[in-house]
């Protein structure tokens, strides 16, 4: 039977140290870059939009879930700090695309690498085997969560 407190705990447990890791090297590799600093929720819809660019801003709302509004904001900050860019859709003047910024994309892949690094030093302590079990049950929990999306 699953214990299910104990995905909870895993789950908690792993998205604040994901968040803490994320915030560490965003500021690590950006801090020459740009002129502020990001907040840690700036940080965390940044990265779930990473892969979508260029997008626009119903891509945004869809991403972070959030408001209209908010993500306006959110995408008019970010552009404030240099982190993002606006470009016209070339195929539809009436879309405004957003892209990240070349410095931000050199940033991204820093961080992208940076976060497997420090997952991948989660199960130095562990067995060929423990790793090859943890693994295995990922698939097979995305693999659930997948088809539970798709209901």
């Amino acid at each position: 039977m699953l214990d299910t407190e104990r995905v909870k705990l895993f789950c908690g447990r792993l998205n604040r140290l994901r968040r803490e890791a994320l915030s560490r090297f965003w500021n690590r590799y950006s801090l020459d870059l740009f002129p502020q600093k990001l907040s840690e929720p700036q940080i965390e819809h940044l990265m779930r939009i990473r892969h979508d660019f260029p997008c626009n801003l119903a891509r945004v709302m869809f991403k972070t879930g959030m408001s209209s509004s908010g993500a306006s904001l959110l995408i008019n900050k970010l552009v404030e700090a240099r982190v993002l860019v606006r470009e016209l859709d070339p195929d539809d003047r009436r879309n405004i695309l957003i892209d990240a910024a070349p410095e931000t994309k050199v940033v991204l892949t820093a961080v992208e690498k940076g976060l497997s690094e420090y997952i991948c030093s989660f199960m130095s302590s562990l067995s060929p085997e423990d790793v090859e079990t943890i693994d295995k049950g990922m698939e097979i929990m995305c693999r659930a969560m997948d088809n539970a999306e798709k209901r």
